[in-house]
């Protein structure tokens, strides 16, 4: 998947706090199951404070590529537990690939010590538009191929994880043939995917479908590399929450 619009540069506060208190005394493994883990609460808002619920946030262990995930709740939290002396990539998942944002470090536990829990917050606005590169018709049809289950899979586990999200469908063709033929071909594939996520039990309410046929090219017709990004499927987010 691809964004048609840049990323909004996240804006990432780390308040990372690293207290240490004394252990009692106990066995060698004990202490290093107790002792090598941070407890972490990360809070997830918008530019302007406000919480945002259901987004999966995912912290990568670079030295063994272990992932650590939490989805926040109502409040935009959630508490994750990662192991220090380790560097992590945090990445947030939207719809399609996850979007990198930054690394950091825990530093190593000391002999007899502790950590104390931590505070992380995110802050950054997700983009509006995306297009889903996976999705694939056959050819002047609506009907969709195996291979593009994947990626809508991933737009339901989205839809699911934000129910407060409305979007649109939006079909696109290159300029091929008709124009009318075309405006048509592009409503009936958007309404396939939708179709599609509504049989998986996304309310049918939250979902417009529209064809845009040939009308919004993003590349020259006259090559066939253009008129193959032209044939496209997006997803515009319309409303979130209270707007």
């Amino acid at each position: 998947m691809r964004y048609l619009i840049p990323f909004a540069q996240a804006i990432i506060f780390l308040m990372l706090s690293v207290i240490f208190s004394p252990l009692r005394a106990q066995s060698d493994k004990a202490t290093e199951d107790t002792a090598i883990k941070m407890t972490m609460e990360v809070l997830v808002t918008d530019h302007q404070d406000n919480p945002r619920e259901g987004e999966e946030i995912i912290f990568i262990d670079e030295t063994t590529d272990k992932k650590f995930t939490g989805i926040t709740n109502k409040e935009g939290k959630f508490d994750i537990q990662l192991p220090g002396g380790s560097t992590y990539m945090i990445k947030i998942a939207g719809i399609g690939k996850e979007q990198e944002y930054q690394t950091f470090s825990i530093p190593e536990i000391q002999d007899n010590k502790r950590y104390g829990k931590s505070r992380f917050t995110i802050q950054y606005e997700p983009p509006k538009i995306f297009t889903l590169d996976n999705v694939y018709f056959d050819v002047n049809k609506s009907t969709l191929r195996d291979e593009s289950y994947e990626e809508l899979n991933e737009l339901l586990d989205y839809l699911q994880r934000r129910p407060d999200i409305r979007i649109e469908i939006a079909g696109h063709t290159d300029n091929v043939g008709s124009e009318e033929n075309n405006m048509e071909l592009s409503q009936h594939r958007a309404n396939e995917v939708k179709k599609y996520l509504v049989n998986k039990g996304i309310d049918a309410e939250r979902i417009e479908a529209k064809g845009y046929g040939e009308t919004i090219p993003v590349a020259e017709n006259s090559t066939k590399e253009g008129r193959q990004k032209n044939r496209r499927t997006e997803v515009h987010i319309i409303s979130e929450g209270e707007e």
